[in-house]
């Protein structure tokens, strides 16, 4: 049977080349070497580790070497200008803005760098014509730009990837279940090559809110639910994502915590995002919500061109759609094929929860809301991947599923916590 730490080294294989190739095409040849190189060393030494908690530490290392490691040499002597994703360059003339007093919501940044990326779509595409994410990336990317404006070295939101991604190794660490879970967690969220190439190289932002999103399922299983609805409300503060898994989360805690503790929960499960967002809906409530929501909730609602593999891309591919902009009634299908499949994915695992169900449902139910959407671009299936990778990597050892054992014989089971029931 492949184990946990066989799928570790072939990530890792993976993220060895990718690091090796960027970094020499970056002209940075020792460091092409050393990062690799370190990075598949301590994957060899987990396989060799005395225990399994050992193990699990060392890939932990491992993922930190060759996803923030990577990262941090990556973006080292990069301006703030430098031909990086879309998503890094609007950040970035976001941040300017908002330095400079102008809000970033409702804005054209048509002339901005971001014109060089999906050149024939820029002039009609909302996503890249707007700033089209919560304010979470712009509060953080703006001490930087502000630093550049007085003066200082000309950084911007890229050089927040690696602590971003040291974030996630950890916080995949810390998910419960003892050492074998820790390491497939690791494997599965930040060993993963499509993590860490949606991250490290092509500057996706998914890793902000992926990080404290595994943050708050760790919490959770830890029996610390108020840190982890707080940790959901950080996750939504970066990007929309998080409300594809938002319902099963509600079910587990629906299941666990007494009313009083979901109360304190709500609470500060909106905080974060109400204290961010509130000053930007004053400023201009139109700009704001206009912008955050209308990308994500219909991609654009026909603003936004048709683009990917989805159910739209591929009926313009075979021309049943006149052209990219062309109304298709994207809600409609996301209201039957993702409500439906929602429905069902709550009533199974309410009647049996696991955690590698609790995955698998997710990335089922992020790629139903995203395949019948305007776009489905690549790092929306990165994300449905890397979602279904953590489930798999669960079942390759059943000891890490949740099952119904007696309290002295699950290292899964929470121990006894004022206001939480045992696991259903």
């Amino acid at each position: 049977m492949i184990s946990v730490l066989d799928l570790a080294l072939v990530f890792a294989l993976g993220d060895a080349g990718f690091a090796y190739f960027a970094l020499s095409a970056d002209h940075k040849p020792v460091v092409a070497v050393l990062v690799p190189a370190a990075g598949l060393l301590l994957v060899l030494s987990a396989t060799l580790a005395p225990s399994e908690r050992w193990g699990a530490r060392l890939l932990l290392g491992a993922s930190l070497v060759l996803g923030a490691g990577f990262s941090a040499a990556f973006v080292t002597g990069h301006p703030a200008a430098a031909p990086f994703h879309d998503s890094i360059l609007l950040t970035d003339a976001a941040a300017d803005r908002l330095v400079h007093g102008r809000n970033p919501y409702g804005q054209d940044y048509l002339l901005t760098a971001a014109r060089y990326f999906y050149t024939p779509d820029v002039p009609v595409n909302f996503g890249i014509r707007h700033y089209v994410y919560p304010p979470g990336l712009i509060l953080l990317d703006s001490p930087l730009r502000a630093w550049a404006a007085a003066g200082g070295p000309n950084v911007g939101a890229a050089i927040l990837y690696a602590p971003a991604f040291a974030g996630l190794a950890f916080a995949a660490y810390a998910l419960r279940g003892g050492p074998v879970t820790g390491a497939a967690s690791v494997a599965a969220l930040a060993l993963n090559p499509l993590m860490v190439a949606d991250t490290d190289l092509q500057f996706f932002n998914d890793v902000f809110f992926l990080a404290p999103l595994v943050g708050c399922i760790a919490a959770l299983q830890r029996g610390r639910p108020r840190l982890g609805w707080l940790l959901l409300g950080v996750a939504l503060c970066f990007k929309q994502q998080p409300v594809t898994v938002l319902p099963f989360l509600l079910l587990y805690s629906g299941r666990r915590f007494d009313r009083r503790t979901l109360a304190w929960c709500a609470a500060l499960a909106v905080l974060p995002g109400l204290a961010i967002s509130l000053p930007f809906a004053a400023w201009d409530a139109r700009a704001f919500f206009g912008d955050v929501a209308a990308f994500f909730y219909g991609s654009g609602v026909d603003n936004y061109p048709i683009r990917g593999l989805g159910l739209p891309g591929i009926l313009y591919e075979a021309g049943l759609i006149a052209n990219r902009w062309a109304a298709f009634p994207s809600a409609a299908f996301q209201l039957v094929a993702t409500g439906g499949l929602l429905t069902w994915s709550i009533v199974s695992l309410h009647r049996r929860w696991t955690w590698p169900r609790f995955w698998f449902a997710g990335a089922a139910v992020s790629f139903s809301l995203f395949f019948f959407g305007r776009v489905l671009a690549p790092n929306y299936i990165d994300f449905v991947l890397v979602l279904a990778t953590a489930g798999l990597v669960l079942l390759l050892n059943p000891a890490v599923t949740l099952r119904r054992l007696p309290a002295h014989a699950s290292e899964n089971l929470v121990p006894a916590v004022a206001g939480v029931r045992p696991d259903p």
